[in-house]
């Protein structure tokens, strides 16, 4: 074998192993150590575990650490903090109460889904599972969270589109249609009831990509088990009735 040969494998093998050194040190950096990047924007996911003779609490939860300025971050992290707080508080406070069944431990588990960023809108959610013992059975639903990483403020429904347009005539329209193409009928009374175009009707959305997705949580507009129900409405169908001081470009 030439010397020119030699070089030339012995070049692909420092190559190669450079490639799995750099492999090994992303997954010890954001996988191990519970960090994530994407987007531009990384956060770490935090856990806290608590158990006592009446509660288990097992929550896990987006802390975000950089893609924004730190007024903006500290303002996501809080409202993120503050619905953490809030359902521990409420899950001990029924564990306590004459309501609780003393056989059976009251239970709060928390886990988190990212969906994304899109221009100055970022969405995340909190998926929160809540079983009060002595309860029939538990309950789970999705507290989406959506900000405006200009500000760090909380978007709601309403702040996200022209109030003079009939966004909510139009919303319940499109989610209506698609819920009839997934059940292949058409819609019961519940379901009729459950997208009416009433604010509180449509107030857990999120945004991932080119999609506007609409959840819909146990006995909303189903009975209990048909579970959650999401509906995926194309943002481009809803262009004309949004904000334009938003940025989803």
């Amino acid at each position: 074998m030439s010397s020119k040969s030699k070089n030339i494998i012995i070049l692909f093998l420092l190559i190669l192993i450079i490639l799995l050194i750099s492999l090994i040190l992303v997954y010890f950096f954001f996988l191990k150590e519970g960090k994530v990047c994407r987007e531009n924007v990384s956060f770490e996911i935090k856990r806290i575990i608590e158990e006592k003779e009446t509660y288990r609490v097992d929550v896990k939860y987006p802390y975000f650490t950089s893609g924004f300025d730190s007024l903006v971050r500290d303002s996501i992290n809080n409202k993120i903090q503050e619905l953490i707080d809030y359902n521990t508080k409420e899950i001990k406070l029924y564990s306590s109460s004459q309501l609780a069944d003393e056989q059976y431990k009251s239970i709060l588990e928390i886990d988190h889904k990212f969906f994304g960023r899109r221009g100055d809108f970022l969405s995340t959610s909190l998926n929160v599972y809540t079983f009060g013992s002595g309860s029939v059975h538990g309950l789970s639903h999705l507290e989406t969270l959506n900000f405006n990483i200009e500000n760090g403020e909380e978007v709601l429904l309403n702040q996200l589109f022209r109030p003079d347009t009939g966004y909510l005539e139009k919303i319940s329209q499109l989610v209506r249609s698609e819920l009839e193409l997934i059940r292949g009928d058409e819609l019961d009374d519940w379901a009729l009831r459950g997208t009416e175009p009433l604010e509180e009707n449509f107030d857990q959305f999120y945004i991932n990509g080119d999609l506007m997705t609409f959840i819909f949580d146990a006995y909303e507009i189903a009975a209990y088990a048909m579970g959650r129900i999401t509906v995926d409405i194309p943002l481009s169908e809803l262009k004309d009735y949004l904000n334009e001081g938003f940025n989803l470009n």
